[in-house]
């Protein structure tokens, strides 16, 4: 009787903590990093970034200025490096873009969001406008 009871504890236990799991990683929990990566739409967000990485790095590289200070960004400077970017793909990120500044905004400027996408805080508004600008390009 008391080994049937101690079975019946460890598999409520066991399905307890799975749950608890499974709930976390589905991201339900509000506040932690598969919550904030889920409401950021990550899976489409994350490649995003890494395609524009390098373009971000050689802006920031081309004009040291920029790395103190995004608004040092200038259309002219970002033309120079933007020109031939997929236009699709910079709208596609600069329509993902308010969603990671809501999250940041909802979780007291949380770093978990930049840290999940490799970024610094004036990223998010340089990327932003860097695609402002590719789009305003003509082909």
């Amino acid at each position: 009787m008391a080994t049937t009871a101690l079975v019946i504890v460890c598999l409520c236990s066991s399905l307890s903590s799975s749950v608890g799991a499974g709930i976390f990683i589905s991201g339900a929990i509000p506040g932690t990093q598969p919550h904030m990566i889920k409401s950021i739409e990550g899976d489409k967000l994350k490649p995003l970034v890494d395609w524009i990485r390098p373009k971000l790095l050689e802006l920031k590289t081309k004009y040291p200025e920029i790395r103190v200070n995004a608004e040092n960004a200038t259309e002219e400077k970002i033309e120079e490096v933007v020109k031939d970017l997929d236009k699709t793909k910079c709208k596609e990120l600069k329509n993902l873009i308010p969603g990671v500044v809501a999250e940041i905004e909802k979780n007291s400027g949380s770093d978990t969001v930049l840290d999940y996408l490799e970024l610094e805080t004036d990223d998010i508004s340089l990327l932003y406008k860097m695609c402002t600008v590719r789009e305003n390009l003509s082909e």
